[in-house]
């Protein structure tokens, strides 16, 4: 079930193309998986659900599949959050203040991770559900040889 999502969220630019790395993955955290083709969007959260299906608005939304789902992990690297540049033209993300909060709760589990605390794949779901109830933008990184839902393989919220 898809949301409305608020006018004037800035997000930067959508990434669509998959890099060709036989054998060798980029640095997308503590994965390991050999991913011979990964690609990368910038979606608005409009949905996550318990089994870990999360799906977003494509940023700048193309004609076709403007809607992208990806499929949660318990392999799935958690990073930090990012910050995004501000548009003169566009207007802010009227929420901005509480999809913050919520990048930093998110890098406040990041850090525990890092540090050597357990932090378990649901703690993450139950943030980005949070998320999706205010259309957060965030960054998903996913295999491009899965099948729909993508596979995951990194998540980092936007924060402007």
């Amino acid at each position: 079930m898809l949301k409305k999502i608020l006018p004037g969220i800035a997000v930067i630019a959508l990434v669509a193309a998959c890099t060709a790395k036989e054998g060798n993955s980029e640095n997308l955290g503590s994965t390991s998986q050999n991913l011979s083709c990964v690609g990368t969007d910038t979606v608005a959260l409009q949905n996550t659900s318990d089994n870990g299906l999360i799906d977003g608005l494509k940023f700048p939304s193309p004609s076709v599949n403007a809607v992208g789902y990806y499929q949660h992990h318990d392999t799935t690297a958690h990073l930090p959050s990012s910050q995004i540049p501000g548009n003169p033209i566009i207007p802010g993300n009227p929420i901005k203040g509480r999809c913050n909060g919520l990048a930093n709760a998110w890098d406040a589990k990041v850090a525990q991770s890092q540090r050597g605390k357990l932090v378990e794949a649901r703690e993450y779901l139950v943030m980005l559900a949070n998320m999706s109830r205010s259309g957060c933008p965030v960054s998903v990184t996913y295999d491009c040889n899965s099948s729909t839902p993508n596979d995951a393989v990194s998540i980092q919220p936007l924060t402007q």
